[in-house]
C-alpha cells in the first residue's frame, strides 16, 4: 500500500544566498550558520543578519525549524562614507528581544495581520538589527578541559554528544 501524502525531505544543510538580505530565525532548536568561513550559532536567542548575495550555509539540529527572513527592501542599514556596522564577513549577530519575537510572528505569519501591522514590524526589525552591536559571548572556560568542550559545542552545535561522552 503507498501513501499519497507530501514527501518530507529532511535536510542536513544547505548552501544558499538572496537577492534579499535576510534575518535567519530559529523557531525552535539551533543551527550553525557558516558566513565566509565564520561559524555563528544561531537559536532562540539570537539571529543573524545576512546581507543580500552573501553566500552561506545553514546546518540546523535535526530537531530544528529555522526560517530565512526575508527583507527585499533592505534590513542593514546602507552606510555611506563611514564602516559598515556589520562584520567583516558581511554577517551580524542581533540578540532576541520581546519585541523582536513579536514582530517575526507577524512576519512569519502575515494571514491575520493588516498591511499596516506588516510594515511596522518590518520597519521595528530593520531599527533593532541597525542598532544591534553584535552578540557577546560569555568568555570561554579556563580549564583546558572545559575550554575543549565549550569550543567544540560553538563548533558544531548540533553534535548529539552526551555528557558521558564528553567525559571520556
Amino acid at each position: 500500500m503507498s501513501s499519497t501524502g507530501p514527501a518530507v525531505t529532511l535536510v542536513d544543510r544547505i548552501v544558499t544566498r538572496h537577492d534579499a538580505d535576510e534575518l535567519t530565525w530559529v523557531v525552535t532548536g539551533a543551527c550553525e550558520v557558516v558566513v565566509a568561513g565564520v561559524r555563528y550559532a544561531v537559536d532562540t536567542r539570537t539571529a543573524l543578519a545576512i546581507p543580500a548575495g552573501v553566500e552561506h550555509e545553514v546546518v540546523p539540529r535535526p530537531d530544528s525549524i529555522v526560517f530565512p527572513l526575508l527583507f527585499p527592501g533592505g534590513l542593514l542599514p546602507v552606510v555611506e562614507d563611514a564602516a559598515p556596522r556589520v562584520a567583516v564577513n558581511g554577517a551580524t549577530a542581533v540578540l532576541r528581544t520581546p519585541a523582536l519575537e513579536a514582530c517575526a510572528r507577524v512576519i512569519l505569519q502575515p494571514g491575520p495581520s493588516t498591511d499596516d501591522a506588516l510594515a511596522v514590524a518590518l520597519a521595528t526589525v530593520r531599527d533593532h538589527v541597525a542598532r544591534a552591536d553584535g552578540v557577546v559571548l560569555p568568555p570561554l572556560p579556563r580549564d583546558v578541559r572545559a575550554r575543549t568542550v565549550a569550543e567544540a559545542i560553538l563548533r558544531t552545535p548540533g553534535d548529539d554528544v552526551t555528557l558521558d561522552e564528553w567525559a571520556c
